[in-house]
């Protein structure tokens, strides 16, 4: 038994080797942005710089002067994604480019070009005038809204329940009640959120990191109004994620969205994959009788 894998005890399972460990560690292993493909089209993001508002205007001028950029996707050129519901393998309800800008960093634009770099520097190089309003940063600022599950979710319409837990803690002799949140921070698994749109008739194919590849491939099928039978998902890899690829993301949605007539392959950068924000609260209450 090596020192990696030391001899098990009792009560923990035998150690097997990981199906995927070795290709992973010697570089063997193709994620999703490595799958060679022809002619692709990079994809890089433009997003808003203000927490609450509207775009008033989008300047691509220098934009569109950087060598090698193809087209700029934008509210005025891309459709409307239908939504989808909640708890059904949906990260957002930002279903448009703008003009209304819901939260910091949302996606207000996407500039496609024939290298990387060029669609970075274009990028750099959008332009946008807002009209700024006050923002709900956080859990119990002023104008945010919150909504209960059990009226918007059918799969979280019943509630658990056992015993009368208001009752059981009225009783107690120890009451802990308290409330733990999680601040919104960058979540940067090994592997970016890549996603990569070839689109071959009215089929796509995606190939893009996922813990939940039907749910991605419903999920995608539905925001796009198409038949799930005409979308394909390849992930033969995933390079870390922590339950964060087993969602549809926006970044992706957009450029499955285009009708630009070549691969489009989005690589998003690491300051743009955010945890989102949480909070729980805990009730625990305890007797000195046995």
């Amino acid at each position: 038994m090596i020192a990696a894998a030391p001899e098990p005890k009792a009560n923990m399972g035998k150690p097997e080797p990981r199906y995927d460990g070795r290709l992973k560690v010697t570089g063997a292993a193709r994620y999703s942005s490595d799958m060679p493909l022809n002619n692709p089209a990079f994809a890089f993001l433009v997003t808003s710089g203000i927490a609450k508002g509207r775009i008033e205007k989008l300047d691509l001028a220098l934009a569109r002067a950087v060598p090698g950029v193809l087209d700029i996707l934008t509210q005025d050129n891309t459709s409307e994604l239908k939504g989808g519901k909640f708890g059904q393998n949906q990260s957002t309800s930002i279903d448009r480019l703008g003009p209304e800008i819901a939260h910091d960093g949302q996606i207000i634009a996407m500039v496609l070009a024939d290298s990387y770099e060029a669609a970075r520097e274009a990028a750099y190089n959008v332009k946008a005038t807002y009209a700024v309003e006050p923002a709900s940063a956080t859990f119990g600022s002023a104008g945010l809204k919150v909504e209960d599950a059990t009226k918007v979710s059918e799969r979280h319409k019943k509630v658990p329940n056992k015993g009368d837990a208001e009752a059981a803690l009225a009783s107690a002799d120890v009451v802990v009640d308290a409330e733990y949140a999680t601040p919104t921070q960058h979540h940067n698994p090994l592997e970016l959120f890549t996603t990569t749109c070839v689109w071959q008739g009215d089929r796509l194919t995606v190939y893009e990191p996922s813990q939940f590849v039907h749910g991605l491939k419903n999920g995608v099928a539905q925001r796009l109004g198409i038949d799930p039978d005409k979308v394909h998902v390849v992930s033969r890899f995933v390079g870390g994620a922590f339950g964060s690829s087993s969602h549809s993301l926006p970044r992706s949605s957009i450029a499955r969205s285009s009708s630009f007539p070549r691969v489009i392959r989005a690589l998003p950068s690491r300051p743009t994959a955010l945890r989102r924000a949480t909070m729980c609260g805990w009730a625990l209450g305890a007797t000195g009788r046995s």
